[in-house]
């Protein structure tokens, strides 16, 4: 039931990827995210301000092994700052969203979570580069019920 899961959130996610790329308000990007969790980000633009999100990672050793995927809907504040001195734009954005672990170690199950990130987006124009950081208050729904808040930064860079 893992695999099945897994497989069909990566499939539904993948199938909202635009068939152009270009800069920062469309296309696919991909790239790094640190802390919350560690691993690969991407985010693909359905409009120039709504983007679905998301990340995956995976530890092996100590014992247990985990992969972690999330995916959101974001909604972006594109009126920030855009142009003057500084060679790109910043957004504000917000959204919602699910995350899956899952474990193969007999002792702990799946968990599933209710995500609402909140962060921020710089956008380069000379570059199909973007850096973002967020705080995302975060709801356990499965296997246990309670409240964390995760953060991450990280970088994409827009496939042309």
């Amino acid at each position: 039931m893992k695999k099945i899961l897994a497989i069909a959130f990566i499939c539904v996610s993948l199938s909202l990827i635009p068939d152009s790329s270009e800069a920062q308000d469309q296309g696919f990007g991909i790239g790094a995210v640190i802390n919350g969790p560690t691993g690969i980000s991407y985010k693909a633009w359905i409009d120039q301000r709504v983007a679905i999100g998301g990340a995956a990672t995976f530890t092996v050793g100590d014992g247990t092994d985990l992969f972690y995927t999330h995916a959101d809907v974001l909604v972006h504040n594109n009126s920030l700052i855009k142009g003057g001195d500084l060679p790109g734009s910043l957004s504000l954005y917000y959204g919602g969203g699910v995350a899956l672990s899952f474990f193969n170690d007999s002792a702990q199950d799946e968990n599933v979570d209710i995500r609402a990130p909140i962060g921020t987006v710089y956008g380069l124009e000379q570059a199909p580069l973007d850096l973002f950081f967020e705080l995302v208050p975060t709801l356990r729904v499965v296997e246990s019920t309670r409240f964390f808040l995760n953060g991450a930064v990280g970088v994409r860079f827009y496939l042309n």
